[in-house]
C-alpha cells in the first residue's frame, strides 16, 4: 500500500484518503493496514476547517467554497465509516472515533503538563537568583561596613598617635578629649617629624683661635615646614651637609 503524498492537504488529501481506503478496504487483514490514511483523512478535514475561519473569510466566493468543501469532506467520511463498520464490524468507527479524542486529549494534556513544568522550572530559577542576589548583596554591603569601620578606626588609631600617655584616652573617649588634655597640660603631645630642606651649611670655626677648625665638619641649616626657625644640625669630620634632613618638632598646645 502505497502511501498518499504529503502535498496534498485539505480536501484533496480527504479525497485521496478516502479513495486508497475504497480501494483497499476489502482486503485488509485489519484496521491497522488502513489507519493511516483514516489519520490522513482526519488532517485533511482539520485543514478546511482551520481555513473556514482564517484568511478572507468574509468573502462569498471563499466561504462558498469552504462550505462546500467541508460538506464534501463529510459525506465522504460518512461512506468511510459505513464500509469499516461493515468490514470489521458494528461499532468499529465509534471506537476509532473515541480512541483518536482520547489521544488527542492525552496530548493537550502533555503539552499542558510539560507548560507547567517549564513555569515551574522558571519560577524555581528566578527564585533562586533572587535568593543568591540576596545573599550576593548582603555580602558585599557587609564588606563594605567592614571595610568603612576598619578605615574608620585606622584613621582614630592614626589621629591618637598623636599622644605619649593619652593614647587609650583617645581611643576610648575621642580625639577631642585627649587634645582638650593637652591645653589643660595633663597630656603631652607626640612630637612630629618633618622633611627639612638645606638652605645654608658653614664650615666649623674655632672663635678663640679665630681660624677654621681642621679637619673640622659643617653647621647645616635646614628650612622645616611647621616651623618658625631653621632646623641646624652639625657634621662630622669631613662630612658635608646632606641635601635634606628629616627633624623632629613639637607642635606644643595648639
Amino acid at each position: 500500500m502505497e502511501p498518499i503524498s504529503t502535498a496534498l492537504a485539505g480536501l484533496a488529501l480527504v479525497k485521496a484518503s478516502v479513495s486508497f481506503i475504497k480501494d483497499n478496504i476489502n482486503t485488509a487483514k485489519d484496521i491497522g493496514e488502513i489507519m493511516g490514511h483514516v489519520d490522513n483523512m482526519f488532517q485533511g478535514e482539520k485543514e478546511i476547517n482551520q481555513k473556514r475561519f482564517s484568511d478572507d473569510k468574509f468573502g462569498v466566493k471563499s466561504v462558498a467554497q469552504e462550505v462546500i468543501d467541508a460538506k464534501i469532506a463529510q459525506e465522504q467520511m460518512y461512506e468511510i465509516s459505513v464500509l469499516v463498520d461493515q468490514r470489521f464490524g458494528p461499532g468499529t468507527w465509534q471506537f476509532i472515533l473515541t480512541e483518536r479524542k482520547r489521544r488527542i486529549e492525552e496530548e493537550k494534556e502533555r503539552k499542558r503538563e510539560k507548560a507547567a513544568r517549564k513555569r515551574k522550572e522558571k519560577e524555581e530559577m528566578m527564585q533562586t537568583m533572587q535568593t543568591a542576589g540576596i545573599v550576593i548583596g548582603s555580602a558585599v554591603l557587609g564588606l563594605i561596613i567592614i571595610v568603612m569601620a576598619a578605615i574608620a578606626l585606622a584613621d582614630e588609631h592614626r589621629e591618637c598617635e598623636d599622644f605619649y600617655k593619652g593614647y587609650m584616652m583617645c581611643l576610648s573617649e575621642n580625639y577631642e578629649v585627649a587634645r582638650g588634655e593637652i591645653y589643660r597640660g595633663k597630656l603631652k603631645r607626640q612630637p612630629k617629624w618633618t622633611t627639612c630642606r638645606l638652605i645654608k651649611q658653614e664650615q666649623l670655626y674655632d672663635k678663640l683661635r679665630q681660624q677654621r677648625i681642621k679637619p673640622g665638619g659643617f653647621r647645616c641649616y635646614y628650612e622645616c615646614p611647621g616651623m618658625a626657625d631653621p632646623c641646624v644640625a652639625t657634621t662630622g669630620e669631613r662630612f658635608m651637609c646632606d641635601r635634606n634632613m628629616t627633624c623632629k618638632y613639637d607642635e606644643g598646645t595648639d
